[in-house]
C-alpha cells in the first residue's frame, strides 16, 4: 500500500499516514455550521424553503471554502519559500553549520547560478518530527508538507528529465510498516529518464533492509548502507542514466553536533541538473 501520484496528484495508501487538506476541512466545517444553523433556528417555516436555503448556502460555502483554502495554501507556500530562503544562509552538512553569503537571485537560492538548460534544485531531509522534507526545483516546491506528499520514512518525488514535470510522488513509512518489497518494486518500475529526489523524515532505517539498500545502491547511492536509526539522509539520482556526479548526504544522529530534539539536523544537497533532450 502506497501513496502515489501522477502528474502531481497524490493518492494515499497504507504505507503512510492519511492527511486531509485545508480545503476539505474548511468546506466540511462551513457546511455543518450553516446546515445546523438553518435547521435548528427555523429560518424558514416551510420544509421546502428550508431545504432550498440549505442547498443555496452550501453552494456559497463551497465557493467560500475553496477561496479561503486557496488563500491559506498560498500563504503557506510563501511561508515555505521564506523558510527555504532562511536556510539558504546555512549549509548543513554532517551537523556543521556554516553561513556563507548566498545570492538571493539564484533559483532555489543556490550558491552558484544554473544555466537556462539546467534545473536548479535544493533538497532538505526532515529534522525531528515537525520539520518536514522539502524539495525545491527551479523555485517551485515540489515536495513539502503543504504539498501533502511527505511523511515518516523515505520520501521520493520524480520528475521528467526533459520537461521538469513532476511525474510521481511516494512516501514509504519505513518505521510503521514493512514496505521494503514495495520500495524495491517501485524503484524497479520507475521509467528510465526519471530524476528522483529522495529525503528521509523522522525514522527511515528500520525496514530499510538489504534489498532496499541494494536497489538504492544500483541507482547510485554510496551512503545508504550507512543509514542508521533516525539519521538524516538525502539523495538525488536518475534512472537509466548518470547525472555525472553523486548528490547525496547523510547526517548521523550520534555524530551530529546540532540536533532537533533526539534527531540530527537536516541533511542537504543542491546543484544544477542538465535538461535531457
Amino acid at each position: 500500500m502506497l501513496r502515489a501520484s501522477v502528474k502531481g496528484h497524490t493518492w494515499v495508501g497504507g504505507c503512510d499516514g492519511t492527511k486531509w487538506n485545508w480545503s476539505a476541512r474548511l468546506r466540511i466545517f462551513i457546511y455543518l455550521f450553516l446546515a445546523m444553523s438553518l435547521l435548528t433556528k427555523g429560518t424558514c417555516v416551510g420544509a421546502a424553503c428550508r431545504v432550498a436555503l440549505v442547498v443555496c448556502c452550501c453552494s456559497l460555502a463551497w465557493l467560500l471554502g475553496a477561496t479561503l483554502a486557496h488563500m491559506l495554501a498560498n500563504a503557506s507556500e510563501h511561508g515555505e519559500m521564506r523558510y527555504l530562503a532562511q536556510l539558504r544562509g546555512e549549509m548543513r552538512y554532517s551537523g556543521q553549520l556554516r553561513a556563507p553569503p548566498r545570492p538571493s537571485h539564484n533559483r532555489c537560492g543556490l550558491m552558484s547560478q544554473c544555466s537556462r538548460s539546467e534545473f536548479a534544485f535544493s533538497v532538505f531531509s526532515g529534522a525531528g518530527t515537525d520539520h518536514y522534507p522539502r524539495v525545491c526545483l527551479d523555485d517551485r516546491m515540489i515536495m513539502s508538507r503543504n504539498r501533502n506528499n511527505v511523511g515518516r520514512g523515505i520520501n521520493i518525488v520524480g520528475i521528467n528529465s526533459v520537461t521538469g514535470e513532476v511525474t510521481d510522488s511516494r512516501v514509504f513509512d519505513m518505521w510503521g510498516h514493512d514496505c521494503a518489497d514495495e520500495v524495491v518494486q517501485y524503484l524497479e518500475s520507475v521509467t528510465d529518464g526519471t530524476i528522483l529526489f529522495m529525503a528521509s523524515h523522522d525514522e527511515a532505517s528500520t525496514y530499510t533492509n538489504e534489498k532496499v539498500r541494494a536497489a538504492l545502491g544500483q541507482l547510485g547511492s554510496t551512503k545508504i548502507n550507512e543509514l542508521r536509526f533516525r539519521d538524516s539522509w538525502v539523495l538525488v539520482t536518475a534512472k537509466g542514466y548518470s547525472l555525472g556526479r553523486t548528490y547525496e548526504q547523510i547526517v548521523h544522529k550520534d555524530e551530529a553536533v546540532h540536533h532537533v530534539g533526539d534527531w540530527p539536523m537536516e541533511a542537504q544537497t543542491e546543484g544544477c541538473l542538465s535538461h535531457r533532450t
